[in-house]
């Protein structure tokens, strides 16, 4: 079967694309050919691109807070328009977009490029099936504030199988947000979302199944294509992070306190920690693997830095987002391993992960979950394919 897969895929962000590298390397382990379409709509393609049109991008800000009084939206969207003017002429993303962009290129199996809906429409790849996800692809704060019709699947042929899988909303939305999905979804043969959220199923419409994130979907061993050959001579700890917070650093002082080591911070550029922590940027995928596999502890309040460090079986420390913290709380309940996630009462960094029993709840997971997409892709509706409680998390 031919299948396409639309998402994130060329975003400048370790997880955005790794997940996307998951999801065509599983599938085409299935026997299928596998396309991921490369849809850049401008409202994301200015985000991600070598030099950022200041009047886009801020435009893109100007949309996002139109929610503020008039005084602080001007002021912030100026701001924007500032810090990309700086950006484009300091040069300071150029090594990683370099890195990701060689990413895109040589690992994923890109269609022709698409700017629009409408070009999707008018001239859409011709395959078996599409699959929307994973990712907040139905995230209307990443998407210029409303829903983009296309990660819904609202092109090609009729007979063309439509299905999503373990995409995100970001958060819940307004009755107004939640209807206008519930109309979107309608089109789709079968849904699947990545967390379990009451509202957001109930929002759908739909019979919801939640899967586990595509990079679960396989092994260490798939990995290791990927990785750098750069590898760290001495222990280190590798801390990545989404923002500055005093928990992140109290965190990786605990692990400097268990493990005794130096400190690689490989966070976005403008995340300092205290202290002698060695700054690394300007990376992709393939450094970020080699980086997760090799540390001694992993300190992060990223989603997918907790998910490598698990599919790795590391020692590692979980912060929570203080905006997304949800999938990777839920995922560390499902597996038994919140005692990993700093701040919760349970908290301990001396308790020993028992890999064993956590990968016997993950294989579990994963099964269902390819289960979910086999039959889909067969043919079989959403309502069609068995459910667990246990993809509600309980």
């Amino acid at each position: 079967m031919k299948v396409g897969i639309i998402t994130f895929h060329f975003a400048f962000n370790q997880g955005a694309a790794l997940q996307c590298y998951a999801l065509q390397t599983y599938l085409e382990a299935q026997g299928h050919d596998v396309y991921v379409i490369d849809y850049r709509p401008k409202y994301h393609a200015v985000m991600h691109a070598a030099w950022r049109n200041p009047f886009v991008y801020s435009w893109v800000f100007w949309k996002k807070l139109r929610s503020r009084s008039a005084l602080p939206r001007v002021c912030l969207t100026a701001k924007s328009f500032a810090r990309c003017m700086y950006w484009n002429l300091a040069g300071t993303d150029r090594k990683s977009q370099a890195a990701f962009r060689a990413f895109v290129r040589d690992r994923l199996h890109l269609t022709r490029e698409y700017r629009t809906l409408r070009q999707l429409q008018a001239d859409p790849p011709e395959l078996d099936a599409y699959i929307s996800g994973s990712d907040q692809v139905w995230n209307p704060d990443l998407l210029g504030q409303t829903f983009d019709e296309a990660y819904f699947l609202r092109f090609g042929a009729e007979d063309v199988r439509r299905l999503t899988y373990a995409v995100s909303l970001g958060k819940t939305h307004d009755p107004a947000t939640q209807s206008a999905l519930r109309a979107l979804c309608r089109g789709l043969d079968a849904v699947s979302l990545r967390e379990y959220d009451e509202e957001d199923v109930r929002a759908t419409g739909r019979d919801v199944h939640i899967c586990i994130d595509p990079t679960l979907l396989l092994d260490a061993d798939d990995y290791g294509a990927l990785e750098s050959e750069t590898a760290e001579q001495t222990p280190y700890i590798f801390a990545y992070g989404f923002e500055t917070n005093d928990m992140l650093r109290r965190a990786v002082e605990t692990a400097v306190g268990k493990h005794h080591c130096r400190v690689i911070n490989g966070s976005p550029k403008w995340l300092r920690l205290d202290g002698a922590a060695e700054n690394v940027s300007g990376y992709g995928p393939d450094r970020f693997l080699s980086l997760v596999r090799h540390a001694a502890c992993v300190v992060t309040n990223s989603f997918h830095g907790t998910a490598f460090s698990i599919i790795y079986q590391k020692d590692f420390i979980t912060v929570p987002h203080s905006s997304r913290a949800r999938r990777m709380e839920a995922l560390l309940d499902r597996l038994d391993l919140s005692f990993r996630l700093f701040g919760r009462p349970e908290f301990s960094a001396e308790e020993t992960i028992e890999y064993a029993e956590v990968y016997q709840k993950l294989d579990e997971w994963k099964r269902r979950s390819k289960e979910y997409l086999r039959l889909a892709l067969l043919g079989r509706r959403g309502e069609e394919i068995p459910h667990y409680d246990a993809e509600k998390g309980l």
